[in-house]
């Protein structure tokens, strides 16, 4: 996944809508190596200070590494939740 290039903006976030974002993009890759990805977030609001690029690229580590980690299981549903 590549993001736009980083700035220094300091910004109030919706850290659920970072995590929608960035699962919608990797939705394509996981289905086509059999893995499927569920969200269970809460109703209200999760908000944080940061740059939204460098908080997308850190979310998109963790689900990239996610998908690599079920690929590597053996039998039974492949899921990152």
């Amino acid at each position: 996944m590549i993001f736009q290039k980083s700035s220094r903006d300091r910004e109030l976030l919706d850290v659920k809508t970072l995590v929608k974002d960035v699962l919608r993009r990797w939705q394509a890759d996981a289905r086509r190596t059999g893995v499927a990805l569920e969200t269970y977030l809460e109703e209200e609001p999760v908000t944080v200070v940061g740059n939204r690029v460098q908080l997308q690229q850190v979310i998109s580590n963790l689900v990239a590494n996610a998908i690599d980690a079920v690929n590597e299981a053996t039998g039974g549903e492949r899921v990152v939740q």
